[in-house]
């Protein structure tokens, strides 16, 4: 919608941290074309107010946090596999094969988090696997400040690695 609308220009999409948010209804293309209407119409709105400018410079660092897994047995494993859900099985197999190989299973996994400044205007902080809004509020209270009241923060899950679920400690319990 927005590239037949604004001839040479590409639409590009990068989600926020919404693992825990679905579109409601859903499930067939329909509803996702209806949903991307949606979505163009509110990128439309945005357009017809006062636009920022992103000045100069741009600066960007990265890092790789380790992220404790659960401790897992052969007999989770071996549960998961017998799931009727294909992603459970899958990753049970996953287990077992590495279980298998070495003997045990990892305890943590490398999450990318990268960072761009652009000027003092906005912070893309862009972390890798499904994450949930409760680390887009933390961003946003911890990386504006009251230096840069103005200051937009943009945290983007999906990022580098989609490893899976990064769930907050809210949504674990």
């Amino acid at each position: 919608d927005l590239e037949a609308q604004f001839p040479g220009t590409t639409a590009l999409f990068l989600t926020g941290c919404g693992g825990d948010q679905n579109p409601q209804p859903r499930g067939t293309l329909e509803l996702a074309e209806h949903h991307g209407r949606a979505l163009a119409n509110s990128v439309r709105a945005g357009l017809s107010g006062p636009l920022r400018s992103l000045k100069a410079p741009l600066l960007s660092t990265a890092d790789t946090i380790p992220l404790a897994l659960m401790p897992t047995g052969p007999e989770h494993f071996e549960k998961m596999m017998k799931s009727s859900n294909a992603w459970f099985r899958r990753r049970g197999e996953l287990l077992h094969e590495e279980w298998n190989q070495t003997g045990k299973v990892r305890t943590d996994y490398p999450v990318i988090v990268q960072t761009a400044f652009f000027g003092n205007e906005l912070v893309l902080v862009a972390v890798s696997g499904e994450v949930v809004v409760d680390y887009s509020i933390r961003l946003k209270k911890e990386i504006a400040s009251a230096n840069e009241p103005s200051r937009a923060v943009w945290g983007a899950g999906y990022s580098h690695d989609v490893f899976g679920y990064l769930p907050s400690e809210r949504v674990l319990r």
